[in-house]
């Protein structure tokens, strides 16, 4: 369960706390100069990139058929999946997800996603270790955020 505020206490019913992290945006702004990431449409494309990933089988097909989700991927000099993110939402607001990096530095990946869709103001939240590379990317902390798991 989201708190999108982080002031609920749910313990005593069976929770606990799974994330504690910030709330990150990035108003809309000039596309940064590195290279957009490029969209995912394939099924093949679409396990390569979840296997990049490291989720498995918990993306699947029917999501290239969703029109407010865009899985983008990050590819080398030899077309190997070497990062990426979702995106989710539309009418130049997204919310960032699921971003992964197998470069030395994840800022790249971050400032990729803001090329994409320079023009959309983009929201997502991330902890640490993962969360200075986005404030590197221009994204700010907003507010607090807690996910709960029941066990």
């Amino acid at each position: 369960m989201k708190d999108s505020f982080a002031d609920l206490d749910l313990s005593g019913y069976g929770f606990r706390v799974l994330v504690d992290a910030p709330w990150i945006h990035r108003p809309r702004a000039a596309a940064p100069p590195v290279p957009p990431l490029s969209p995912v449409t394939t099924p093949d494309e679409l396990a390569a990139w979840a296997a990049a990933h490291g989720g498995g089988e918990l993306f699947r097909p029917t999501l290239l058929t969703d029109p407010r989700v865009r899985v983008l991927a990050r590819r080398d000099d030899h077309g190997a999946i070497t990062g990426g993110a979702v995106l989710s939402g539309g009418d130049d607001r997204y919310g960032v997800s699921n971003l992964f990096s197998h470069t030395d530095n994840p800022r790249d990946v971050w400032l990729a996603v803001c090329a994409t869709h320079p023009a959309a103001s983009l929201v997502g939240y991330e902890s640490l270790p993962d969360l200075p590379p986005a404030l590197e990317a221009g994204f700010r902390t907003t507010g607090p955020l807690r996910i709960w798991l029941r066990d």
